[in-house]
């Protein structure tokens, strides 16, 4: 009986010799995971609907031509980007684009400043004053991952700007013209 008692005592220390192999490193695995972004927005705080109307001659003076409506400076461009790493995403371009073609006679461009600087990233290269008609085409290009800012003021201010083409003069008629202007951020 003794054997059998000093025999267990035995057993049970070897399992406890076993169970306690801790040293002084362990690991273990974690995941992170950030997902692809692309999210634009206009911001105002005026009216993101306007009017750019030709006027009459100055003066109602005959032989002159119509005015020129003022430029509109209202909307900015705000937009949230995460590229991936490879493939057609890594970077992003913002295009323009109208539902119709501009009123014969006329010409329309949108120019988007430079950025802001209230976000963070590779935001994007404005290209200047760009033609606005119902083609799609960039207006701010290399976007990378980033963030303008949100609301009026952050991102990309863009300013409007429709005038007569005086070798267009011809094509002129009186009326309205709606025009649906689209921005959006794309994968290049």
């Amino acid at each position: 009986m003794k054997k059998i008692i000093v025999f267990g005592i035995l057993c049970m220390s070897l399992s406890f010799i076993g169970f306690s192999q801790d040293t002084n490193l362990d690991s273990h695995t974690l995941t992170v995971t950030i997902p692809e972004v692309a999210l634009l927005d206009l911001e105002t705080s005026a009216n993101r609907n306007f009017t750019l109307a030709f006027t009459g001659p100055m003066g109602t003076e005959a032989g002159k031509r119509i005015q020129n409506p003022l430029p509109n400076a209202d909307i900015w461009i705000n937009y949230t980007s995460i590229v991936t790493a490879s493939g057609p995403d890594v970077s992003r371009n913002v295009n323009v684009t109208s539902s119709v073609n501009n009123p014969g006679g006329t010409a329309f461009s949108a120019t988007a400043a430079a950025d802001a600087g209230l976000g963070a990233g590779t935001v994007g290269t404005t290209l200047g004053n760009v033609s606005v008609d119902n083609t799609i085409q960039p207006i701010i290009t290399n976007v990378g991952s980033c963030y303008t800012g949100n609301g009026p003021t952050k991102g990309h201010r863009l300013t409007y700007n429709t005038n007569v083409v005086n070798a267009n003069y011809a094509l002129l008629r009186a009326g309205t013209t709606v025009m649906v202007i689209t921005y959006t951020l794309t994968d290049n």
